[in-house]
């Protein structure tokens, strides 16, 4: 039962990765760099996921920055002291982290549709200092929940 649910799931993320492929549109400048050089989001970035575990890079100009399946760690790469980061999906506040090193666990029921807009804000004496936004396929089909 397992190597069955395994390969459905192997599957599922070869048909996405497949499609990400396909409809790859060029990137622009605002879509590759953060906002501002003080925060990136550092995973997910560039790879398919499975459980927080990085499985296989995506191509450079797909249509997402990450495909997800199951749960993730947020993770956050920041170049200068700040008070605050803000963890958003689609533009829907969901996590506030005021100690470092700033992160969050991604661990929702599946959303449709799939693709949603990721974004970090960090904050320094209540005032923005850099934001960092990216394109993320996530699918928790057996809604997998700490």
């Amino acid at each position: 039962m397992k190597k069955k649910i395994f390969g459905i799931m192997v599957c599922m993320l070869f048909i996405l990765t497949s499609i990400s492929f396909v409809s790859a549109e060029p990137a622009t400048d605002n879509e590759i760099t953060s906002f501002d050089s003080e925060i990136t989001i550092t995973k997910p970035n560039g790879y398919v996921y499975i459980i927080t575990i990085p499985i296989a890079p995506l191509p450079a100009q797909g249509r997402f920055s990450a495909i997800v399946l199951g749960k993730i760690d947020v993770e956050v790469e920041i170049g200068a002291s700040v008070d605050k980061v803000e963890f958003y999906v689609d533009d829907e506040l969901k996590e506030a982290d005021i100690v470092a090193p700033y992160s969050w666990t991604w661990a929702e029921k599946m959303m449709f549709p799939p693709i949603h807009t990721m974004k970090v804000i960090a904050y320094a004496e209540d005032v923005e200092v850099g934001s960092d936004e990216i394109g993320v396929l996530y699918l928790n089909p057996f809604n997998i929940i700490p």
